[in-house]
């Protein structure tokens, strides 16, 4: 869709004019955009001719890579920050990501995650987020203007994750700021850089401190939330607390970043179409 075109560089081009004419489109750094719907599901299921393994290092850039010249006071402000760190780092180089991981294993891990996405849990969501959805849009109706991202598109989706993950209300602002460093750790003019390892390792430091002991009192101590499921024992199924952290880690940057797309980028196409807009303003008031 057009606002993930535009944070990967393709500023000039529409989601339409690409799977016209460019369905295999390379960019400036050799990643590949794979538009059609036909080449995406052969590539996302055919395991023997392509992988996901390198999706750990291109998602969530770990283990960081430096590329060229480093600056040497960076680097010692990074070999400090490693050797700080009161768990071990190593652990999280070597666990698996359910995003950089092929069948059969993928397989096995989607299927302990998905033991906190099951239907009774996400239709008791619908409630809470109608709620988020309806304080975000307070005043509208009066307002003279209304910033569609600032005061909807980022705001609702960090707040449904950060109750999903089980955080009080005062620390969600921590989500968007730990995915903002991981996107641009990651996919940021400064990747590869001494810099930028130290921004993500300080992020993995602040999200490791925040969530590990959390998930360990749940497999202790289950409750009835996302990370009980997840962590809890079913015969050999299971996550470990570095897994479990690190898929944390997807789901807060996943969550975060493609709902505030959709959400802006439906309000542009609205905006451009006046008769779905029609649409939609019928339904809303059936």
């Amino acid at each position: 869709e057009a606002g993930r075109i535009r944070a990967i560089g393709l500023s000039e081009a529409s989601a339409d004019q690409l799977v016209e004419n460019h369905p295999v489109y390379r960019l400036p750094d050799g990643k590949y955009v794979i538009s059609r719907y036909d080449d995406v599901k052969e590539i996302l299921g055919n395991h023997d001719l392509y992988t996901a393994r390198p999706n750990q290092e291109q998602l969530i850039g770990f283990p960081p890579r430096l590329e060229g010249d480093q600056d040497p006071e960076m680097l010692q402000r990074l070999q400090d920050l490693i050797a700080s760190i009161p768990f071990d780092l190593g652990e999280f180089g070597k666990a698996n990501v359910i995003v950089g991981v092929d069948p059969p294993l993928h397989t096995q891990i989607r299927s302990i995650v998905a033991r906190g996405f099951v239907p009774r849990r996400i239709r008791a969501l619908g409630d809470g987020i109608d709620s988020i959805v309806k304080e975000c849009l307070a005043g509208i109706e009066t307002a003279q203007t209304f910033e569609v991202n600032e005061q909807l598109a980022v705001p609702v989706p960090i707040r449904v994750i950060g109750d999903i993950l089980g955080l009080p209300i005062e620390q969600h602002p921590d989500l968007k700021r730990w995915s903002d460093v991981l996107s641009a750790s990651v996919h940021g003019p400064e990747r590869g850089t001494a810099g930028a390892a130290v921004n993500l390792i300080g992020m993995l430091m602040e999200f490791g401190m925040t969530f590990m002991p959390l998930i360990e009192a749940r497999r202790h101590e289950p409750g009835d939330d996302l990370i009980s499921d997840m962590v809890r024992a079913e015969e050999v199924d299971t996550l470990t607390l570095i897994e479990a952290v690190l898929f944390l880690i997807i789901l807060m940057g996943a969550a975060n970043e493609t709902t505030t797309s959709l959400i802006g980028n439906t309000i542009a196409y609205l905006l451009q179409n006046p008769e779905q807009l029609k649409l939609v303003d019928r339904r809303a008031h059936v």
